[in-house]
């Protein structure tokens, strides 16, 4: 093996045990000579290191060169692309027309059926910068989402942010649903939105763990707009039968609320209150606690809601909300400031005591925790046993155990193996003394 030949090995393998720094002075050595097939892929791994030490604008030198004698050499292309979606696009605080000017170059030159390619990632970046720009860039938006192929993309996992209320985690086709339907529902495109649902419904219906459920919401969010709130109410009436999570509770509440079923309304919203078990609750469904304790005459309790909004914007370095504010200021006289502190505890106990004056709560015992510790059945005095999830459980989990005393809410819920609607066992808690 001859010096260049040793050199180049060792700076590969540098390269591969991430010491770029070393890697890239080899490279360098390597790269005097002129660019060819022999020194091709020298002249990559120097523009690889540099991509990875972000010396971009060196990188993207580099990579013009091999797209200059080798523009079908795709693994080039791709530093190439990295390096502009790092500079312009991947960054704190982007600049849309340049990420958008870098996104055309991007797409460009890589190719969407390489698994390397950052051509995907600079699509869906771009589109959820676009969305947040609201109805002005709402043509913009949709020239973009027509980069990309639905069927082309894999089932890789991508992580979401909660801004947008997306799920946690989506498959990329899951995601671009999520993007196209949640747009053109905020642009008003309402007909284009049912029919891209009830496509991405088809595409994602499984059995019990699936993301068919978001765009079912999707589906009653239109029909609300629409003010058809016969099918927005039964659409989400169907969801919270087998998907206990408080967005879908508040969305049901509002849409009560607005068709004037003030107290059904309460029902949910307190459920969604207290099923939002990592305090993440927004201001509007604050907003409609406020509204509907005020209808009830509870003004201290209405107004410690709007205290929380106050308390919320502050801790986020949000401006204050000019209405909650004013809201404040025409309740002064009749409520009373309290530590955040103390509001937060005191709506937790005033959401579980609400609810629990519904109807639906139920006297019993825990009849069997079945082997997997994550269910179980309760025993009503009424009569009937009921499924129930542990994380209905609202006491300390160590300490449940079989013939425990107990008060929980009835709700309608879905039994997948037996395909039909049951009634369960929801906001578990103990009526006696737990005992480890």
């Amino acid at each position: 093996m001859d010096e260049k030949e040793q050199k180049r090995k060792h700076a590969n393998y540098l390269r591969t045990q991430k010491n770029y720094p070393e890697a890239l002075v080899i490279f360098q050595e390597l790269c005097v000579d002129t660019l060819s097939d022999e020194t091709k892929w020298d002249y990559w791994g120097l523009s690889y290191c540099l991509l990875r030490l972000r010396r971009y604008d060196e990188c993207m030198d580099i990579c013009r060169q091999l797209y200059n004698m080798y523009p079908d050499f795709e693994t080039g292309n791709n530093n190439y692309g990295w390096a502009l979606y790092y500079k312009h696009i991947k960054v704190e605080q982007p600049v849309l027309s340049d990420a958008l000017q870098a996104g055309e170059e991007i797409i460009r030159y890589t190719n969407p059926k390489n698994k390397f390619t950052p051509y995907h990632s600079t699509v869906f970046k771009l589109l959820e910068m676009l969305k947040k720009e609201g109805s002005k860039e709402a043509e913009t938006f949709f020239e973009w989402i027509e980069k990309v192929h639905p069927k082309e993309l894999d089932d890789t996992i991508q992580k979401n942010n909660d801004e947008a209320g997306f799920p946690p985690t989506s498959t990329l086709r899951e995601k671009y649903y999520m993007l196209k339907t949640s747009a053109l529902l905020e642009f008003g495109l309402f007909e284009e939105c049912l029919q891209s649902c009830d496509i991405a419904i088809r595409m994602t219906e499984k059995p019990m763990y699936n993301q068919s459920y978001w765009f079912k919401r999707q589906k009653a969010l239109v029909y609300k707009e629409m003010k058809n709130y016969d099918k927005a109410l039964s659409i989400m009436h169907d969801i919270i039968r087998v998907k206990k999570d408080w967005r879908a509770f508040y969305d049901f509440a509002e849409m009560l609320y607005e068709v004037g079923d003030s107290e059904s309304a309460l029902l949910y919203s307190l459920q969604s209150a207290l099923r939002d078990r990592n305090g993440d609750l927004r201001q509007e469904l604050y907003m409609l606690l406020y509204e509907l304790l005020m209808e009830k005459g509870m003004e201290q309790e209405a107004a410690d809601h709007l205290f929380l909004i106050k308390d919320m914007r502050e801790t986020l370095g949000l401006e204050p909300d000019e209405g909650v504010l004013n809201l404040l200021t025409k309740l002064e006289n009749s409520i009373t400031a309290k530590p955040i502190i103390e509001i937060q505890e005191d709506l937790a106990n005033l959401w579980k005591e609400l609810l629990f004056e519904s109807p639906e709560n139920q006297h019993g015992a825990v009849l069997r925790i079945l082997p997997n510790g994550h269910s179980g059945f309760v025993k009503s005095d009424l009569g009937g046993s009921y499924y129930f999830q542990m994380s209905e459980y609202l006491g300390n989990r160590r300490a449940i155990r079989e013939g425990l005393r107990v008060k929980f809410i009835l709700e309608e819920g879905y039994d997948f193996k037996k395909d039909q609607d049951v009634k369960v066992a929801t906001f578990i808690r103990p009526v006696e003394k737990e005992i480890f």
